[in-house]
């Protein structure tokens, strides 16, 4: 068989969600995590896999005027919102975070636009099941208030 023969597949084009959000965290750090992501992808020949198209995030999501829970909320708000968005297209997206509570939009947005479809539980994995934080006094509201978004969509 001739190479020029092979068409090669078309690659899933996967829309990027960042979330640069650390104030839910022990290690605020983790803010970092979708920028070393984005890197590492851009270096490497990860196409093959996947195309990504990032969804761009406003530049003011982030910046620490208010407490962590104020924060947390609204990029909650934005990820919620952005997640409807591209569910409601049937696009693929992937979060990238930051801290655990970016499971709280994804998850409301996320149900949200699947609603239709009838109920939605989504997937919790180990990382985000909420159990494993702190119980300092900010740490208990971020866990309520994931408990609380995840039982209402279901």
């Amino acid at each position: 068989m001739c190479a020029a023969a092979i068409t090669p597949k078309p690659v899933p084009i996967v829309a990027a969600i960042p979330v640069a959000c650390g104030v839910g965290a022990l290690d605020p750090g983790c803010k970092d995590g979708p920028a070393a992501f984005r890197q590492y992808w851009a270096r490497h020949a990860c196409s093959r896999y996947a195309a990504l198209a990032w969804e761009p995030a406003p530049g003011n999501l982030y910046m620490e005027d208010g407490t962590p829970l104020e924060i947390v909320a609204r990029t909650s708000r934005w990820l919620a919102w952005t997640t409807r968005r591209v569910t409601q297209r049937g696009k693929r997206f992937l979060v990238i975070g930051g801290d655990q509570s970016c499971a709280i939009g994804t998850w409301s947005g996320a149900s949200d636009a699947l609603r239709r479809f009838g109920a939605f539980s989504p997937a919790r994995d180990a990382m985000a099941d909420c159990e494993r934080m702190v119980d300092c006094e900010p740490r208990k509201e971020l866990r309520a208030m994931m408990h609380e978004s995840s039982l209402q969509k279901i």
